[in-house]
């Protein structure tokens, strides 16, 4: 069986509060535009979360003085900044000695894409052995640390001596766009930057906080338009339909059938881990699967501390979960562009 030791997460010094950022958002409207002013003072209102950390020292500096950042710029940030993060993570995750026992590195990130990239800069900077297996996921969305745990679950069945370190670093601030539509103050007002470490092996022997059960994916294509990560000149473009949740209403509930049917488990024995890509999403999960609130406490507690972290946003839930001492299964599932929804049963220990 395959374990996760281990989660840790990081968030960059700079922490800002919802409704500052309403402000700035707003001081960047002329008087004239009254409905954007409203729609944002609207979605921040309702999102459900309190505070946010970026790597940005200044969001006013950063976007409104002189030219908007281009592509370039914010890439340069990012395989600054995301490096720091990184390390941060990684640190807290495991031990020097553990680090030197690393036999592959998954690193995952959608929010920044260089050659070399993260994963050779964290070898150099950690100090990691030269012959490390690398892998990274990159650009897939809000549920690319799935595929990640994944990688890892699939390394440590095939290689009985495998130490798996995973990676997930977003800087989602840094793609701030200082446009007036609908997606983009939905965008603007939801993702914040996080990072976060997991180490995995199938070694029963070393403490451990969950063991991996099974995957499972889901591909809606009906819903392809509808949530969607573009590149720009000036950053990536995120498309937010309001639809959204409407459409992981209605097949979440297929998906936890099929898990059901799967594995054995019984819907009333499973915990709930969601990423929280916001809380209409949430109570969308709750109202069709009918979770009271509480049973996904953490999942709103994560959403209100740090707001959406794209990939990385699940394991700050997961980490959140196993400090609890309730143990048994659980459900956890995420959603991003395509639209996709993963999920993946673990034994809570």
């Amino acid at each position: 069986m395959t374990y996760i030791h281990q989660i840790a997460t990081a968030v960059p010094e700079n922490k800002y509060n919802q409704k500052d950022i309403l402000e700035f958002m707003q001081s960047t409207l002329s008087e004239e535009e009254h409905r954007e002013k409203k729609l944002m003072a609207l979605v921040s209102k309702n999102s459900g979360i309190n505070t946010r950390h970026s790597v940005i020292n200044n969001l006013y500096d950063y976007f409104l003085e002189g030219t908007v950042p281009d592509i370039e710029s914010r890439m340069s940030l990012f395989d600054q900044a995301a490096l720091k993060l990184g390390v941060k993570a990684v640190k807290k995750c495991i031990s020097e000695s553990q680090l030197q026992e690393i036999t592959h590195i998954v690193t995952v990130s959608c929010t920044g894409l260089s050659a070399p990239g993260l994963e050779i800069a964290l070898m150099k900077e950690l100090e990691l052995p030269s012959n490390l297996i690398r892998t990274t996921v990159n650009f897939m969305g809000c549920y690319a640390a799935f595929h990640a745990l994944r990688i890892g679950d699939q390394i440590c069945k095939s290689n009985p001596n495998a130490k798996v370190l995973i990676v997930d670093v977003e800087l989602c601030s840094i793609h701030f766009q200082n446009e007036k539509d609908d997606d983009n103050i939905l965008a603007n007002t939801l993702f914040a930057d996080g990072a976060a470490a997991v180490y995995m092996s199938n070694d029963d022997t070393i403490s451990s906080i969950y063991e991996i059960g099974s995957f499972f994916s889901k591909l809606l294509l009906s819903g392809e338009q509808d949530m969607a990560w573009k590149l720009s000149k000036t950053g990536f473009q995120m498309r937010l339909s309001n639809y959204i949740p409407k459409l992981i209403e209605s097949e979440i509930a297929n998906m936890l059938s099929d898990v059901v049917a799967q594995t054995g488990l019984a819907s009333q024995e499973l915990q709930w881990a969601f990423h929280p890509g916001g809380v209409r999403i949430l109570k969308a999960i709750s109202n069709v699967l009918e979770i009271p609130k509480e049973d996904i406490q953490a999942s709103y507690d994560v959403l209100a501390e740090h707001g959406n972290m794209s990939s990385v946003t699940i394991l700050f839930v997961l980490l959140l979960m196993s400090k609890n001492e309730s143990t048994g299964p659980v459900f956890s599932a995420g959603f991003g562009p395509g639209l996709t929804m993963e999920a993946m049963t673990l034994n809570k220990l």
